[in-house]
């Protein structure tokens, strides 16, 4: 079912104005090659609270308050990802290999959820899967590069306690948008309660972006500012790289896209984590080395300073803190410098 969504995502020819208009891009889910030793870096390196387990399909997921969670991260398994009415999850034929399962987008409401999922049917928008995690309703599709998205509404404002009254049980069922009448309600919290993990190396606060490598890149553009709804905020003369932002972002911009070199193949580049502060972040860099990972690149121009850091499976992490924004300092010539200094 996956790959012949992908497919007929990769195939749309214009995209239809959809235009789901989340506020913000809330978190990140990944497939993991080891569930406890990526739970280790990103407590320890990142600096994120485990605040959930699901042991059916080995899953954590981590957050310091900004949602109920900035990270999911999931063991592959060749085995069937089993949902709470003992159904398996559709993710689990691509959980075979360490990656990206999806990026998951906050809606301000389930009214706004449900308006945009009808506008995505009249419009002839292949969807996915629609998925009740009891703390979410979530739509979920891929864009023109094959990666899947979640766009979802908060259902429950108080999640950890709906955490620990659910510790270690699969959480996850189907949803039909029509089957009772949907909240206008703003179930997510403006003003968290922060926790910090302190003798981690870096001090993160939230997952806030992500930037792409596109081979559709044309297609891509199209889908963040028609489908997603985005709001475009910088682009290159040569219009290689766009960036687009949420009305409820916590930094510059949400999603940024570079276009590949012909035939190359669309990846993820890096994904952002914003650090509690300037002072804090200089000082992580010797505390990341002495855990035993290395700085892959260090940045310190006018938009920010950021270090970057390999995960266990080679994932890509920005820990950075902004200063003022100035794209224009990533146009550099040597064009693979780009996703790092944007």
């Amino acid at each position: 079912m996956a790959i012949a969504a992908q497919q007929q995502a990769q195939n749309l020819t214009s995209m239809p104005s959809v235009k789901f208009s989340p506020r913000r891009l809330g978190h990140a889910n990944l497939f993991v090659g080891e569930l406890d030793r990526s739970v280790h870096f990103y407590e320890q390196i990142a600096g994120f609270e485990d605040a959930f387990r699901i042991d059916q399909v080995k899953a954590a997921f981590l957050t310091n308050g900004n949602t109920h969670h900035d990270l999911g991260v999931v063991e592959c398994s060749n085995k069937p990802l089993l949902g709470r009415d003992g159904k398996p999850v559709p993710s689990s034929e691509r959980a075979h290999t360490p990656g990206l399962n999806h990026m998951g987008w906050e809606m301000e409401n389930e009214q706004q959820l449900v308006d945009a999922y009808h506008r995505a049917v009249e419009g002839d928008l292949p969807i996915y899967r629609l998925i009740d995690h009891q703390t979410a309703h979530s739509v979920y599709l891929f864009d023109p590069d094959g990666h899947e998205n979640e766009i979802y509404a908060d259902m429950i404002a108080d999640w950890r306690g709906f955490f620990d009254a659910q510790e270690g049980r699969p959480v996850t069922g189907s949803w039909e948008p029509d089957a009772a009448p949907a909240t206008d309600e703003s179930r997510f919290e403006l003003n968290p309660a922060w926790r910090r993990v302190e003798d981690a190396a870096v001090h993160s606060r939230r997952f806030t972006h992500i930037t792409y490598l596109t081979a559709n890149h044309g297609a891509m553009v199209d889908y963040y500012s028609d489908v997603m709804g985005l709001d475009q905020v910088f682009e290159t003369e040569t219009g290689d790289i766009v960036l687009f932002n949420g009305s409820g972002s916590n930094h510059a911009f949400t999603v940024g896209l570079v276009a590949q070199p012909a035939g190359a193949p669309a990846t993820v580049h890096h994904y952002s984590y914003q650090a509690i502060d300037e002072p804090d972040l200089i000082a992580a860099e010797a505390r990341i080395q002495s855990a035993g990972f290395a700085i892959e690149r260090k940045v310190d121009n006018a938009s920010k300073l950021a270090l970057f850091v390999r995960d266990p499976d080679n994932m890509l992490c920005e820990f950075y803190v902004a200063r003022d924004t100035d794209f224009a300092c990533a146009m550099v010539e040597d064009t693979g410098e780009r996703p790092y200094l944007l």
